[in-house]
């Protein structure tokens, strides 16, 4: 029988719309390193195509974009939104558009404001960030060189993407399934969705601390221990200016990709085990 008290087009009842932000270079098929976890739960997260949503669109009117989509796919649900790296930053500034819409967030390894943070020596992607920020042009043209190499050597990019790996990370660059499926996203990231790939980092660069102080619902963090492209400490300072962040969760022997695979299976029981109890929570 239909909720008596729901306004016409209400499905406020209905379970949240469960949205996966993936990181920068990355993409929609990123997701497959999460997916087998959310199935099990009986969750089927989405993940947007941010790289084909409007590629000239920049600045505010992208992520009005981006939160626009969002409530035309949930059509009065409510979202529960995991980011994962710079995806992390895209989530966020998405979320303090759609307001209480949104249920809960999740950001794994999330990349926070550069401006919060003394010195980046222990940031993996310090140069590129540097790059971006000091040399827009200049980041764009080495931007479409990892792109040639994306196609055609897509194995000598995970070389270098990983020459630094840390922890877990190092078990993940030499596993075969892995590697197939993050070239595939690099491949989709540096070479047509490029200028998708230009624009989140571009966009990230830039000072983005103030619009933390938007973002009210409840905020998880997880954090691989032994990260080096997203490092303890940047995230404790995000978790620190975030209104309604819990305690950042920390993943011993994880690094980066590996807190995301690692987290994957806590986050979805959770939304699964809420579903359970409350019928307006859950997966789409």
């Amino acid at each position: 029988m239909a909720d008596p008290t729901a306004t016409p087009g209400d499905r406020s009842g209905e379970p949240p719309l469960v949205v996966y932000f993936h990181g920068a270079p990355g993409s929609p098929r990123e997701i497959g390193l999460i997916v087998g976890a959310a199935r099990q739960c009986g969750i089927s997260p989405i993940s947007l195509h941010r790289a084909r949503i409007a590629p000239g669109l920049t600045g505010a009117a992208y992520f009005d974009l981006l939160a626009m989509e969002l409530r035309t796919r949930a059509a009065g649900r409510q979202v529960d939104v995991i980011g994962f790296s710079i995806g992390a930053f895209v989530a966020l500034e998405v979320c303090r558009r759609l307001g209480h819409q949104v249920r809960g967030v999740d950001l794994i390894a999330p990349a926070g404001p550069l401006e919060l943070m003394e010195t980046l020596d222990d940031v993996a992607g310090a140069a590129v960030f540097g790059l971006a920020r000091r040399a827009p042009w200049l980041f764009r043209t080495a931007s479409r060189l990892q792109g040639l190499l994306a196609v055609v050597r897509p194995d000598l990019l995970m070389s270098m993407l990983f020459a630094k790996a840390a922890g877990d990370d190092r078990d993940l660059a030499k596993d075969r399934t892995f590697k197939t499926l993050l070239g595939s996203v690099l491949r989709d990231a540096l070479g047509h969705g490029l200028a998708g790939y230009v624009r989140d980092v571009e966009a990230y660069v830039r000072p983005w601390a103030e619009a933390l102080d938007e973002v009210r619902a409840p905020v998880r963090i997880w954090q691989g221990a032994l990260d080096n492209w997203a490092p303890p400490r940047m995230v404790k300072t995000l978790a620190e200016r975030l209104v309604a962040a819990e305690p950042v969760s920390f993943l011993p022997g994880r690094s980066h990709y590996s807190a995301l695979i690692a987290a994957a299976p806590d986050i979805f029981r959770r939304l699964s085990a809420s579903a359970a109890s409350n019928p307006t929570v859950g997966g789409d």
